[in-house]
């Protein structure tokens, strides 16, 4: 007994010290022994009670013995033995007596002697009806009412024979010890011992013994049980309402006494106080995060009620709540990092959702290490901080588990081609997959997506919404989920170059639903008014060091003048500004969606060029199967299974990235926010130019942005902006801010247009006005070149049908726009002739490029009388048109030339082919080589014949403008466009025409009847001015009067042109050839000129001779003025060189003059166009 003593000593010991840290909750009991001895003295009440027998209802199932599992559903309050209890001295046993009263006198131990024993199993309160339970509540002292509550809770007695009837475990030992003391029964200011006793039964450590944790649990919930019957009591009965407010307080002292044991049974530190059995032991608080992820969220609340954590949160919330957090967050964590979305991701965030629901533990989850390490790479940051396998695990995209793809887009069969009977789905091959089949896993992971995604925004803003700070320097949690974003995105700053190690960098998962979160995040301030545009601070990377850009290209500065420009701002502010919630959660968004979705999406166009270039060499391969034989053709077959499979995964992986990436949701939202984007970028240019002035405080700007987007600039000066140089505002943004924007909407016009619909379009054509009319406003070039993109893919049908029936456009807002009514045409030119000089290496090449997108935008918005009125208005402006129509021109003659020739090429190239013979005599190597070089002239030609045709296109329907036609006229260039169109006529219909034909010739964009028929409309909308006749027949090199003629012979064949406009054709060769004898008899007569009267760059007699100011050298005005239109150099010595700074040389012009004059005959230039 001494030993126990002893051990019980030591075991009190640390129990009081554990219990003093946890500020000794509950240990003082509001009804001392002697209140209750007094209150019994006077209070006299019928005693009867049974106990449950056993196996009955009435039973509770923690009244089982320790070693069994316990049931912590809490019981009804019907189950408690309202008894009055059997109290005696531990030296006497009174006798029992026949009547029903007691006459209680106090003992000197505090305990009552009943003058009559009532046997406990006699009554209870399943036997009594409610009125019944109401007076023998009221009937009992607080000592009895105590002993008898305490045992409920505590499914423990001191009673031995109360333990068999009832199955309350029997507190053997603190029954003994407190028997020296003469207490017999429970009471409220032995609770400590009660509970401690019961904990450190021995019997816990069996594996089958009841978890501390739950048995806590359960009595918690019993304590709940009480509570309420107390409250009904305190309803029923005045006399009753008089005992509830006191016994209350004993029953929420207990329940307070239970929260600090059930902290105290799970905390590592405090795992060998009680016995527990050796994996309770082990897991310790991670216990917790077992019944959190029980599938059965019934179940789980059962085992583990959400009121329960609550509280539990709130009473260790100072007292260790971070270290019982810590193993449970990571139980969670690591079941999570095990999980996709084919799998189990609910329950895991179940159980953090329901964790951070309470604003204690949201608070203390981002105080935890695993939160946001330092220096954490960008591949482990979705690994090993605490929200990474929660934003990561459930993404649908493929690269977060490559098992996904194959799960939801599985083979059904080998993949065959569709020329095989493969399917396709939006005009790309799916092999053997029904598209039906693949249309409905889509969809079904863009349903999940959007639930997951929902839960993980409401899981961060339960984070973000948690009470403000506590009382230190210690960041609140708004501010924990900032920096954690924040470091997110900084650290997969690799993942916003064009090219990267995907292993280095996070996954496209993760990053994606980071941008998911933040775009929901960001409905808060985005509406279509853009009321609170003014609250996003523009000056917010002067002084937020959230979002690094510190190596990052300026939209229109380098990096010296934006480094002066913020130290300036720094200096001249009193105080460092706090950035508002709404502006990072804007800065960040637009990080996110940087580096994750368009990270992504190049990812994805990477994948859809492999995949593409792997069908070509699988058709490659199948095309010479037939000829495949030995050794080879098994090798090539197990090389063509081989590759058929990968290729099945490519399809899959795609299938599944079109699921996540081309999610109208995600767009949609995607496109609000670019949509709000745009409208600030523009209120920035304002601002920093001075157009509008900054609201004061939170009041909203003056101006209206909503309809400002529309078009009604409210008498804003913005085309263009009256400030020369780009406002340094504006000018040390990041570029690749509207960078994003392009390739945003390039990809939604690429893949998934049908989402204008059911949008506006007005954002991106006023902001796509404002960047065009202050051109000098951005200084890379490509920015502006891939808006005009934009606006091309706008001129795309939406809609295309098998038939080749189009359905929906999205060019109608070219039209009804007003910005785009007033500047488009304007806009579209000037680029036409900035993109000549880009700067770049590559721009002779991407300058075609920018000018077919221009060339398809005219040509739908010339049938438009307001905008054709525009093209005639910027035709009045000759400097600029001529400027225009030689580039225009330019092009023509380069693209025809180059793309014809390559049919030429390309005829040669099958027709060698053609000859089996020859062919099959040549080695394999010669035979690849020449099929590389036919791949090649194929590719060039198409791009060379699409871009060309389009340029004869404008020609022929601006020629067709009489209000335009003038500029054409202008000297030099009248004779480039006689020149051109003769020498592709010639290309065309003359000898050399049958090395144009080609195999299939509709596969390289090649229509010679369509192009011939262009041609012939240019001369016809030309036939009847003077100078373009004159021009026609000065063309030695490519005129001939014989290609006019079997020109139009093969429209009359073929049914090309009327019978009468042939005719027309040839009148106006007619007058050509009256031209051309004309001009023979001037140069007869003339004779041959001196050298110094020769242009030296076009040798023929100059009319207005000028001396170029640096090379010296003398050419005819018209001569250098059509050179300086496309190069502004000198030709000789390539110096820089303007028009108004050539000398003209009157001198040589006399002598010229004078020449010509002493010529015995002058011809008479007028010719008779009759």
């Amino acid at each position: 007994m001494e030993g126990n003593q002893k051990e019980l000593t030591d075991s009190e010991k640390i129990r009081l010290k554990r219990l003093a840290k946890l500020g000794e909750a509950g240990a003082s009991n509001p009804t001392s022994a002697t209140n209750a001895s007094s209150a019994v003295s006077n209070t006299t009440a019928p005693a009867t009670g049974t106990s449950p027998a056993k196996g009955s209802p009435s039973t509770s199932t923690d009244s089982t013995p320790v070693a069994s599992r316990m049931d912590i559903d809490s019981p009804s309050i019907s189950t408690m033995q309202y008894a009055k209890p059997q109290v005696t001295p531990t030296t006497t046993k009174p006798p029992p007596v026949a009547t029903t009263t007691t006459s209680r006198t106090p003992t000197k131990t505090g305990t009552v002697t009943p003058s009559r024993s009532i046997n406990p199993s006699l009554t209870t309160l399943t036997s009594v009806g409610p009125s019944k339970q109401l007076t023998l509540f009221i009937s009992q002292t607080d000592l009895e009412w105590e002993n008898v509550t305490l045992e409920f809770i505590f499914q423990a007695t001191l009673n031995e024979k109360t333990s068999k009837q009832s199955k309350y475990t029997y507190l053997r030992e603190l029954a003994s010890e407190l028997n020296m003391e003469n207490i017999t029964t429970m009471s409220a200011s032995k609770k400590d011992d009660i509970i401690h006793a019961r904990l450190s039964l021995s019997e816990n450590r069996q594996p089958t013994a009841t978890p501390l944790f739950d048995y806590l649990v359960g009595a918690w919930r019993r304590t709940l049980t009480v509570r309420r019957k107390l409250e009904q009591f305190a309803q029923q009965s005045s006399e009753a309402a008089n005992l509830v407010p006191k016994r209350i307080q004993v029953v929420d002292s207990v329940k307070e006494l239970i929260m600090s044991f059930s902290g105290l049974v799970v905390n590592p530190d405090m795992a060998d106080i009680f016995p527990q059995s050796e994996i309770q032991r082990q897991k310790g608080a991670s216990y917790l995060a077992d019944k959190l992820l029980l599938h059965n969220a019934d179940e789980s609340e059962a085992q583990l009620p959400v009121a329960f954590l609550q509280e539990f949160a709130s009473r260790f919330e100072t007292d260790g709540l971070e270290e019982i957090l810590s193993p449970v967050i990571a139980g969670i964590a690591g079941y999570m990092r095990t999980q996709n979305v084919s799998k189990d991701v609910n329950t895991p965030l179940r159980a953090i959702r329901q964790l951070v629901e309470i604003p204690v533990i949201a608070r203390s989850l981002t105080k935890l290490p695993s939160w946001n390490p330092p220096n954490t790479t960008a591949r482990a940051f979705e690994v090993i901080t605490l929200l990474g396998p929660f934003l990561s695990r459930t993404s649908i995209l493929p690269d977060v588990d490559p098992t996904l793809a194959n799960t939801y887009f599985p083979e059904s069969g080998s993949f065959q081609p569709i020329s095989a009977g493969g399917h396709d789905l939006d005009n790309f091959p799916i092999g053997m997959r029904l598209p039906g089949d693949v249309r409905t896993a889509q969809k079904a992971l863009r349903d999940l997506s959007g639930t997951l995604t929902k839960t993980l925004h409401d899981i961060v803003m339960a984070i973000v919404k948690a009470a403000p700070k506590a009382a230190g320097s210690e960041p609140d949690s708004k501010e924990a989920v900032l920096k954690y974003f924040a470091n997110g995105i900084n650290s997969n700053s690799a993942r916003g170059k064009l090219h990267v190690d995907r292993q280095t960098v996070a996954t496209d998962g993760f990053m994606c639903n980071i941008v998911n979160v933040l775009l929901r995040m960001s409905e808060g301030f985005i509406d279509t008014k853009y009321s609170k545009i003014h609250l996003i601070d523009v000056d917010y990377f002067k002084y937020s060091s959230r979002i690094i850009i510190t190596d990052h290209t300026c939209i229109n500065s380098d990096t010296n003048f934006a480094e002066d420009y913020f130290n300036s701002w720094r200096t001249s502010q009193s105080e460092t500004p706090v950035a508002n919630f709404i502006s990072d959660i804007y800065y960040l968004t637009l990080a996110a969606q940087h580096y994750g979705f368009l990270s992504a999406v190049r990812n994805y166009g990477s994948l859809l060029k492999g995949t593409e270039d792997l069908m070509k060499q699988l058709d490659g391969m199948r095309s010479q199967r037939a000829i495949w034989q030995g050794p080879v053709a098994t090798m090539n077959e197990m090389m063509l299974t081989r590759y058929t499979q990968q290729l099945d995964g490519l399809i899959a992986t795609k299938l599944s990235l079109d699921a996540g990436l081309l999610n109208p949701d995600l767009l949609q939202s995607s496109m609000r926010f670019y949509n709000l984007v745009m409208t600030w970028l523009i209120r920035v240019l304002l601002l920093g130019a001075a157009v509008i002035q900054p609201s004061q405080g939170k009041a909203p700007d003056a101006l209206s942005w909503d309809g400002f987007v529309r078009g009604d600039t409210q008498g804003l000066k913005l085309f263009p902006v009256p400030q020369e140089t780009t406002p340094p505002l504006f000018a040390t943004l990041p570029e690749w801010i509207i960078d994003d924007i392009c390739e945003f909407f390039m990809f939604l016009c690429r893949y998934r247009p049908t989402v204008f619909e059911n949008n506006p379009r007005d954002e991106l054509l006023t902001f796509t006005m404002v960047i065009l009319q202050n051109p000098t406003y951005i200084k890379n070039p490509y920015l502006k070149s891939k808006l005009v993109e934009i606006l091309f893919y706008f001129t795309f049908p939406l809609y295309r049908y098998a038939d080749g029936r189009t359905i929906g456009r999205l060019d109608d807002v070219f039209s009804t726009h007003p910005l785009a009514q007033q500047y488009l045409v304007t806009s579209l030119l000037r680029f036409y002739c900035d993109v000549e000089q880009t700067g770049m290496h590559s721009q002779f090449y991407d300058k075609f490029n920018i000018r077919y997108h221009i060339s398809q935008i005219m040509k739908v918005i010339w049938n438009d009388s307001g905008h054709r009125t525009k093209i005639f208005a910027m035709s009045r402006d000759v400097d600029f048109f001529v400027k225009f129509i030689n580039l225009l021109m330019n092009d023509t003659t380069y693209l025809l030339d180059e793309s014809l020739s390559k049919l030429a090429e390309i005829h040669q190239l099958q027709n060698a082919m053609a000859d089996t013979a020859t062919w099959e005599a040549q080695t394999q190597q010669q035979r690849q080589e020449r099929e590389g070089t036919l791949s090649t002239l194929e590719r060039q030609a198409q791009s060379y014949m699409s871009l060309g045709v389009e340029t004869v296109n404008m020609l022929e329907y601006m020629t067709g403008e009489p209000r335009i036609v003038q500029p054409f006229m202008e000297p030099g260039i009248v004779d480039r466009l006689a020149g051109m169109l003769d020498y592709n006529l010639t290309t065309l219909v003359g000898p050399k025409s049958q090395e144009l034909k080609v195999q299939s010739p509709e596969k390289y964009r090649f229509n010679p009847k369509a192009l011939l028929t262009k041609l012939v409309d240019i001369y016809m909308h030309l036939s009847h001015r003077k100078e373009f006749v004159i021009a026609v027949s000065k063309d030695a090199r490519s005129y001939k009067k014989q290609i006019f003629m079997k020109a139009g012979q093969i429209m009359m064949k073929n049914a090309l042109k009327s019978e009468s406009e042939v005719q027309a054709l040839y009148d106006f060769v007619e007058k050509v050839e009256q031209a051309v004898k004309v001009s023979a008899q001037e140069d007869e007569e003339l004779g041959e000129a001196p050298d110094e009267f020769l242009d030296q760059l076009m040798f023929h007699v100059m009319e207005e001779p000028v001396i170029l100011p640096s090379s010296k050298a003398v050419v005819d005005i018209s001569t250098i003025k059509m050179h300086l239109l496309s190069d502004p150099h000198d030709p000789f010595n390539r110096q820089p060189l303007t028009l108004d700074q050539v000398i003209p040389d009157v001198e040589l012009k006399r002598r010229i003059g004078e020449w010509k004059r002493s010529a015995k005959k002058l011809l008479n230039l007028d010719v008779d166009m009759g």
